[in-house]
């Protein structure tokens, strides 16, 4: 660490800055550079700009603001720096973020009420905005990139602070911001990088409300393992949206996109190891092709020892711990389903997997880069034997599924007490136990935190039918988007399987995306204008009625959610439209069309 510089501080939220008295907080701000350790304590460090409380150690994320509604809020922010920055989200809520500049060295006074309640946050950027907190291009004025952001929450009045607040971060520096190279980033979970990242205990029956400040530049498409979350609010960071009950989604991903903040509740029902984590893998794993996913593999002089073919998880990943009893009376497997998953490499570089579903006599093969839907009935037991026929180590995550937390398929961390989910070695099996306690469009995938399997077809749509209900694949279509930055399939091809329908008849559409890194913009058309169809389900969760509604068919998906529709088309011709935009000289852009013709 620079002799010069002050070492920052990470913090979990929940200690509010200043001084709040007589319904005014009265708080001190000073922007400064120190020296930041977003991994261990004693591992790689990086210079950054950060928020502190004067008098007090600089902090990731910037201190916290909270105060009740009706509180006015008294700042007084001081820029040590030697150069200038322009501070926003200091004003009331809902409103429109007037900008302040500071100079170099310049202190400022600024006096506003809070406003209403909600989760909200503040910020600082370059004068001329083109440096966000998180994110900088290097230049021969100061090459440090800003952490420069915090959280701003407004209480309810005589409402309980029974919270956390978690504020996500990145580290992102870009040398060379026409052609992204020299791209570096990771990412922070309140200024902590897994498996840094603070590991949060609760018990079984728990009601647990979390609220989720993005703070970064990027997407974040928020998972939750073996559970569903119900989203109470959502906010852009100037108006929050806070749903009526009946209106609730139970999501088991939501995407949180740049600069916007979530309000959720999660009720535990079964203990055991959890994750809570961002669907991108380019914010999860290791990447040996770009030094991105740690600190410590941007830093590292010598490309990292990965064990055997997989990356460790790192960035932005959460461990949820739940002790006791679990709520859920446990399946009898003595009359399971039973079936066999074998795994193993049709080719090489790049990796290609070919997946075969053996149930008694009846037999099933990927279609291309994607493995065979598993069909499944509500409240059935099924036993999974996976067969990894492979060269490689590899696991299975049952997306979307809620079942014990051993068969979630994080290798080395789901389970409990000392049963914990080992990895699948090569020639070697696992049954997975679990009786779906739902119908709705699931997904099974690697969860080997390899790039190489997710991209190469090691995935495949799991689809729960209610008791008594036959799956015909003529009329239920999933519609599965994957692949790499490179490239996109949907069902596992590079284009579409023209379709023929039947006027009048009601079809169930299933979209899917499980991209490495992308979201997908689906479509589904009549002469280039969008037909209507009716929303019926998010992540495996059936819609309530009050949810559920006709709109336009078009829809961003992005990786890790599932999405139920049901329409009963007219005679015609349609197009079903899976665009993935370009991203400058990362990835060009793709569009699949599927013809349907209608008669």
């Amino acid at each position: 660490m620079s002799a010069n510089l002050p070492r920052i501080a990470t913090h979990n939220n929940t200690v509010p800055a200043g001084v709040f008295s007589n319904g005014v907080l009265n708080l001190n701000l000073e922007i400064v550079k120190g020296e930041w350790y977003p991994e261990a304590e004693d591992g790689p460090h990086v210079a950054v700009y950060a928020f502190a409380e004067a008098g007090k150690a600089p902090s990731i994320p910037g201190p916290l603001i909270r105060v009740p509604e009706g509180a006015q809020i008294k700042l007084r922010v001081h820029n040590s720096l030697a150069v200038s920055v322009r501070l926003h989200g200091f004003n009331q809520r809902p409103g429109k973020d007037d900008p302040v500049l500071l100079a170099a060295n310049e202190e400022r006074e600024l006096d506003f009420a809070a406003g209403a309640p909600g989760t909200y946050f503040y910020w600082a950027s370059s004068p001329d905005d083109s440096s966000l907190a998180g994110l900088t291009s290097t230049t021969p004025l100061d090459p440090a990139p800003s952490q420069l952001t915090g959280a701003f929450i407004v209480d309810e009045s005589g409402k309980p602070q029974a919270d956390r607040v978690f504020v996500i971060g990145m580290w992102t520096q870009i040398d060379d911001p026409k052609s992204l190279r020299d791209f570096r980033e990771f990412g922070t979970i309140n200024g902590k990088s897994w498996p840094y990242s603070e590991h949060l205990h609760y018990k079984v029956g728990d009601t647990v409300h979390m609220r989720w400040v993005n703070a970064s530049a990027a997407n974040h498409p928020m998972h939750m393992h073996g559970s569903f979350y119900r989203l109470d609010a959502t906010s852009d960071g100037e108006t929050q949206e806070s749903f009526a009950m009946e209106q609730r989604p139970m999501v088991v991903t939501h995407l949180m996109i740049a600069r916007t903040a979530m309000e959720l509740t999660w009720k535990p029902d079964r203990p055991g190891h959890w994750l809570f984590h961002c669907h991108i893998l380019a914010h999860i794993v290791e990447s040996t092709a770009r030094p991105y996913g740690s600190l410590t593999a941007i830093q590292s002089a010598q490309p990292l020892q990965y064990h055997e073919h997989g990356a460790p998880m790192v960035g932005l990943v959460m461990a949820l711990d739940v002790d006791g009893r679990s709520a859920i009376k446990k399946a009898d497997y003595s009359h399971s389903r039973n079936m066999t998953l074998a795994i193993r490499e049709q080719h090489s570089d790049p990796v290609g997997i070919h997946a075969q579903l053996i149930e008694g006599h009846d037999t099933a093969e990927s279609s291309g880069l994607m493995g065979p839907p598993i069909v499944l009935h509500r409240g059935e037991p099924v036993e999974i034997t996976v067969e990894n026929q492979m060269q490689q180590e590899t696991a299975l995550h049952w997306h979307g599924i809620e079942l014990e937390s051993y068969y979630d398929g994080v290798p080395e961390f789901s389970g409990m007490g000392s049963q914990v989910t080992p990895p699948i070695l090569p020639g070697d099996k696992f049954v997975v136990r679990f009786a779906p306690p739902r119908a709705g469009t699931f997904i099974y995938h690697t969860h080997w935190h390899d790039v190489g399997q997710l991209s190469g077809g090691l995935y495949g749509p799991l689809i729960v039918l209610d008791p008594g209900e036959s799956y015909d694949p003529a009329t239920d279509l999933a519609f599965v988007a994957g692949g790499g930055n490179q490239n996109l399939r949907i069902n596992g091809h590079d284009d579409g399987t023209p379709l023929h329908w039947r006027v009048g008849q009601r079809y169930h559409i299933r979209l899917i995306n499980i991209m490495v890194n992308t979201g997908v913009r689906f479509s589904l058309s009549s002469a280039g204008a969008a037909v209507r169809w009716r929303a019926v389900g998010k992540d495996g969760m059936r819609l309530p009625p009050a949810q559920q509604a006709m709109g336009d068919a078009k829809l961003r998906v992005v990786p890790g959610e599932t999405y139920d529709f049901e329409i009963t088309p007219t005679a015609g011709d349609l197009v079903l439209r899976a665009f993935r935009p370009g991203a400058s000289n990362l990835a060009a852009e793709k569009t699949i069309d599927t013809p349907i013709h209608v008669e």
